[in-house]
C-alpha cells in the first residue's frame, strides 16, 4: 500500500513538473513575442509613422503562432495532468518547442535589424563601408557619417561628390553629409575649406538635384565665400525654380552685409515674379527691406 501511494505521489510530482514546464515556457514565449511585436511595429514605422500591411502581418503571424502553439501544447498538458494521461508529455514538448522556436526567430530578426542599422555602427566601421565596393553600403555609410559629424570623412566625401561618374545617390548623400559635418561649430580637424570648395563646384553639376543639395549644404556651413557662386546660381535663368530657391535660401542662411547686397541686386534684375516674392520674403526674415 505504501509503494502504491509513493508511486502515485511520484506520478503526480512528475505531471506537475511537465505542466509547469509547459506553462512557464508559454509565459516566457508570450511575453517575448508581444514585446518583440511592439518593438517591430515601432521600428518599421520609422519617422513617418507608416506601417505597411505585410509588416503588420509578420507581427500578427508571430502572435498567432504563439497562441496556436500554446493552446495546443498547454491544452494537452492540462488534459494529461487532469486525466493522468500520457498526453501531458507531448503537450509540454509542443509548448516548449513552439516557444523556443519563436524566441529564436525574434532574436534572429533583432540581430539582423541591428546589423543592418547603420546608425548603430562606429565611425571606423562606416569609413570602411564608404571605402568598400558595395554601393548600397557606401550610400548608407555616407549618410550616417554626416549624422555622426565625422571630420575624418570629409576628404573622401569630397572625392565622391566630385566624381561625375559616381552613383548619384551616393553623391547626394556625400553632399548632405558635408553640410552636416562642417556646419558651425565644425568638429576639430574638419577640412571646411575643402568641403566648401567641393560644394561650390557641385553648384555647376549637370545632375539636377546635386546643385540644389550643394546649395543647401553651403547654407548650413555659412561660409561667406559661397555667396558669389550661390548668387550666380540664383540669377541663372536656365536653372529650375527649386534650385534657384535653394540658392536663395542658402544666401539668406549665410546672412551678413554681403548676402544682403547680393539678394537686393538679384531682386532688381530678376524677371521671375514668384522668385522676386521669395527674395523679398527672405530679406524680410533678415529684417531688411
Amino acid at each position: 500500500m505504501l509503494d502504491v501511494s509513493t508511486e502515485q505521489k511520484s506520478g503526480r510530482h512528475s505531471r506537475t513538473i511537465w505542466l509547469s514546464t509547459a506553462i512557464g515556457a508559454s509565459i516566457v514565449g508570450g511575453v517575448s513575442v508581444i514585446a518583440f511585436a511592439g518593438w517591430w511595429l515601432t521600428r518599421i514605422s520609422g519617422d513617418c509613422g507608416v506601417i505597411r500591411i505585410y509588416e503588420q502581418v509578420f507581427a500578427v503571424m508571430l502572435i498567432g503562432v504563439w497562441l496556436a502553439g500554446t493552446a495546443v501544447g498547454v491544452g494537452l498538458a492540462v488534459y494529461g495532468f487532469v486525466k493522468k494521461s500520457r498526453s501531458i508529455v507531448p503537450g509540454s514538448a509542443i509548448a516548449v518547442l513552439v516557444n523556443s522556436g519563436l524566441l529564436l526567430v525574434c532574436a534572429k530578426v533583432v540581430h539582423s535589424v541591428r546589423e543592418a542599422d547603420f546608425s548603430l555602427k562606429s565611425t571606423e566601421t562606416l569609413m570602411q563601408f564608404l571605402q568598400g565596393d558595395n554601393k548600397d553600403n557606401q550610400i548608407l555609410a555616407a549618410y550616417e557619417l554626416g549624422e555622426h559629424r565625422a571630420a575624418e570623412a570629409v576628404p573622401m566625401l569630397c572625392a565622391l561628390l566630385e566624381d561625375d561618374e559616381e552613383n548619384v545617390n551616393l553623391r547626394l548623400n556625400a553632399c548632405r553629409a558635408l553640410g552636416q559635418i562642417c556646419a558651425p561649430p565644425p568638429p576639430s580637424q574638419a577640412a571646411v575649406d575643402q568641403a566648401v570648395a567641393s560644394l561650390t563646384k557641385a553648384l555647376r553639376d549637370k545632375e539636377r538635384f546635386i546643385p540644389q543639395t550643394a546649395a543647401e549644404s553651403l547654407g548650413k556651413i555659412g561660409n561667406v565665400r559661397a555667396i558669389d557662386p550661390l548668387t550666380e546660381l540664383l540669377v541663372d535663368e536656365t536653372k529650375d525654380d527649386y534650385t534657384r530657391v535653394s540658392a536663395l535660401k542658402a544666401i539668406g542662411d549665410i546672412g551678413g552685409e554681403k548676402a544682403t547686397e547680393a539678394l537686393k541686386q538679384a531682386r532688381t534684375t530678376c524677371k521671375n515674379k514668384k522668385l522676386i516674392k521669395v527674395i523679398s520674403d527672405v530679406l524680410d526674415t533678415m529684417n531688411i527691406r
